[in-house]
């Protein structure tokens, strides 16, 4: 498990867990929830992430309190 602005260009991951329930909240406003494949195309400064057809930017704060796994 790493969190999400550890991810490279290019690779996958599933979203586990979010640190807090005020996160979680937030994150979902954008489409982001636990249990959905999303691939990191842009770094550094906030991460970027494809998620079906939809790019999301996401601050390097938050992205360090997101945890994934490859995929």
């Amino acid at each position: 498990m790493i969190s999400l602005c550890e991810l490279k260009i290019g690779q996958q991951a599933k979203i586990l867990e979010f640190i807090d329930s005020a996160m979680k909240c937030y994150s979902v406003r954008f489409g982001l929830e636990e249990g959905q494949v999303v691939t990191c195309i842009a770094k550094p400064g906030p991460v970027v992430i494809k998620k079906n057809h939809q790019e999301i930017a996401v601050g390097r704060n938050l992205s360090k309190n997101i945890y994934v796994n490859l995929v």
